[in-house]
């Protein structure tokens, strides 16, 4: 499901072992964005910019990218393939969008919905899909004019490709971005939480109503981060230094919220203890009461 500049609850979350419980999404565009829920539009397809590591295969990409039969190799009548000036001419006519929709629901970054506001994207890398194919295909006959011919086309679509997995890219950190905002803004610490002290794991919280906020936000919190861990591998440079910002950024909500836990958990233990030891004094006496351990008050809220 893709959600259009918004981003929405999670549902079914669990802290003991953390699952994409948020279909949310969000556009990538600058602030000012509003909070309403949208239903997915066009097509539940997506494709994948492919690495840029050797031409792309047919069916490199996911249901519903076209693969090139063929009949549809580009070629002249002398088996040449496209001319630098079509691929040129088809680039100029592509203008990439500078927002396009996302949603978490994927854990492979470089794959997108086509949503009606990416149709124009993903077309286009569906065209330059096919041209890569083609020029895979395209026989040169060890003929030197078509050898460079041959060079110069793919080294032209190579640079497109780039450019628009770049693009891609750029978009989807400022997705990320403004979900972690947006996850933030919303999201209150609770004065309490309940525990099991029967169990033996000290992390693991009953999904009791109380409860279910912090464990979506802590669910939220963790896949951002696996999310952020995966563009790491893709990331050739450009996007190092913003990747590490929110990278601490949300590693520190996770601490934070983990030492909050432990610290309603220790108050939790106290006050269950005392509560036990006032059943059992004989009426009239009371022992020494020392005070609980921790505040209930978080000393940061990310």
């Amino acid at each position: 499901m893709v959600l259009t500049s918004s981003t929405r609850m999670a549902t079914n979350p669990g802290l003991a072992s953390p699952q994409l419980s948020d279909a949310g999404s969000t556009k990538s565009t600058g602030s000012n964005r509003s909070t309403r829920s949208a239903g997915s539009t066009g097509s539940t397809r997506s494709v994948r910019i492919a690495e840029d590591k050797g031409p792309i295969g047919p069916g490199q990409y996911t249901a519903g990218a076209e693969e090139a039969g063929p009949k549809k190799v580009l070629k002249r009548s002398s088996d040449a393939p496209p001319s630098v000036s079509t691929t040129q001419y088809q680039q100029l006519r592509f203008k990439c969008p500078k927002d396009l929709d996302f949603t978490l629901e994927y854990e492979d970054v470089l794959m997108i919905e086509c949503t009606q506001n990416n149709q124009s994207f993903v077309d286009q890398v569906k065209l330059l899909n096919r041209l890569r194919v083609a020029l895979l295909r395209a026989p040169t006959h060890q003929n030197d004019e078509l050898i460079d011919m041959h060079e110069k086309v793919t080294m032209s679509v190579n640079r497109a490709i780039l450019k628009m997995r770049h693009q891609q890219l750029t978009c989807y950190l400022d997705f990320i971005g403004s979900l972690f905002v947006c996850y933030i803004e919303s999201f209150t610490y609770p004065s309490r939480l309940d525990f099991c002290l029967d169990v033996s794991d000290p992390w693991h919280l009953p999904q009791s109503q109380s409860n279910m906020p912090f464990i979506i936000q802590f669910d939220r919190m963790y896949v951002i981060r696996m999310r952020l861990t995966v563009f790491a591998k893709h990331d050739d440079g450009q996007f190092t230094e913003r990747l590490a910002q929110m990278e601490r950024r949300v590693t520190q909500v996770i601490d934070d919220m983990m030492s909050y836990q432990a610290e309603l958990r220790e108050r939790y233990i106290y006050e269950h203890r005392h509560s036990s030891m006032s059943r059992r004094r004989p009426n009239g006496r009371r022992g020494h009461e020392p005070p609980p351990p921790y505040s209930a008050t978080p000393s940061r809220r990310g």
